[in-house]
């Protein structure tokens, strides 16, 4: 007899692997959700650390501000200024800077240096909050952010300055992101 392979009778078990079935559309959706929620959080992350380190910056200058009182801007900046203006009369940065500086009084420079360390020490304290996963602190950022946003728009309708609108749409997204991690955690806690 020949080598012919054997005959299986109906009823025999053959022992075969199991075809994987393909993830219900139930379960896509979950998971490209899942992987949305972490893109999201991870942008509300970084956004929140630009804040803080943003913060940190306005504290510290307005701590040199307010510590340099005897040394008053005006004075400092326009010495430092002095030699690039007599090599270049015309330096558009050089000329600017200076102008900036005859008008920036003692008085004004305890306003900015205030300013700054009470600006810089908000968003310091709310990050703070928002990183701890305070509840309470997500609606205090939001509101606070969106006076910021209004503030800087006020800037931006008296200077027309390029910066400050760029700035507000940051803080923008910045607040949609607050809110969109604000519900995430609320149902997660609920």
């Amino acid at each position: 007899m020949g080598n012919f392979p054997k005959k299986r009778h109906v009823g025999a078990s053959t022992k075969s692997k199991a075809i994987p079935r393909p993830e219900s559309n139930e379960n896509l959706q979950l998971d490209t959700r899942s992987s949305f929620t972490k893109f999201i959080h991870r942008l509300f992350e970084i956004g929140i650390f630009l804040k803080f380190a943003n913060g940190l910056l306005e504290a510290i200058g307005g701590l040199l501000l307010l510590a340099s009182i005897h040394f008053p801007v005006h004075d400092w900046l326009g010495t430092l200024l002095t030699s690039e203006l007599l090599e270049d009369p015309h330096d558009l940065v050089a000329t600017a800077l200076a102008n900036l500086s005859r008008n920036f009084s003692v008085h004004m420079q305890i306003f900015v240096g205030i300013y700054l360390l009470v600006h810089g020490l908000i968003k310091i304290g709310l990050v703070i909050g928002l990183w701890q996963k305070r509840l309470w602190v997500y609606r205090a950022a939001g509101v606070v952010f969106s006076l910021f946003i209004i503030y800087q728009l006020y800037l931006f309708s008296n200077s027309h300055a390029i910066f400050q609108l760029g700035l507000s749409v940051l803080d923008g997204l910045l607040l949609v992101l607050l809110r969109y991690e604000y519900l995430r955690l609320r149902t997660e806690n609920a």
